[in-house]
């Protein structure tokens, strides 16, 4: 036996969206800089001289470089010293012939004495002699003062212009929902 069939057929609503997304705008102005120096430092200097004090008179001394008062002193200083050298080994010859009678053989002595070489003793020798020369150096002073201007210096910053438009979303209907219905089959009154 055949039945008649009824066919439902449906369609789902559809809802569809529609979006503005503007761009985001960001400006960032440049700061405002402002230097300002004094170029004119002021520097002062100031010294003291330097002395150097060389003494050599001793040095000219020990090679017999002298001035005259000087030569002079020395020549009757040895002079008083040989002299004095003289009187005394005259003295002493004389004690010893005072007692020619003890048989001491003294005249030999003497003799001896009067007529042998002076031996002189020879030594390496340095003219001037070590640290002869006396350095007195004062070295100065120096000082210096500078007096520095400062650098002035101020900023402005700005602050960056951010423009962030609203995004807009539109809702919509894409598709309408529906239902049908059909019968399939034998006769179907479809008056109803």
């Amino acid at each position: 036996m055949n039945l008649p069939q009824l066919h439902i057929s449906t369609n789902r609503a559809e809802i569809g969206i529609r979006s503005q997304k503007p761009a985001m705008r960001i400006q960032q102005p440049h700061a405002d800089l402002k230097i300002d120096q004094n170029y004119i430092d002021i520097l002062r200097i100031s010294k003291r001289a330097s002395k150097l004090h060389i003494d050599q008179s001793q040095a000219f001394a020990d090679a017999n470089l002298k001035n005259s008062k000087q030569l002079l002193s020395d020549v009757v200083n040895r002079g008083e010293q040989k002299a004095m050298q003289y009187i005394a080994k005259v003295a002493q010859q004389g004690d010893q012939l005072m007692k020619i009678e003890n048989g001491d053989g003294a005249i030999q002595q003497i003799a001896k004495s009067n007529s042998q070489f002076k031996t002189y003793d020879f030594n390496v020798g340095m003219i001037p002699r070590p640290f002869s020369v006396k350095i007195n150096y004062d070295p100065g002073e120096t000082n210096i003062q500078v007096n520095r201007q400062d650098v002035q210096i101020s900023v402005n910053r700005n602050e960056p212009r951010i423009d962030i438009p609203k995004w807009q979303s539109q809702a919509y209907l894409k598709q309408k929902n529906s239902i049908s219905f059909q019968a399939v089959g034998i006769n179907v009154n479809k008056g109803l």
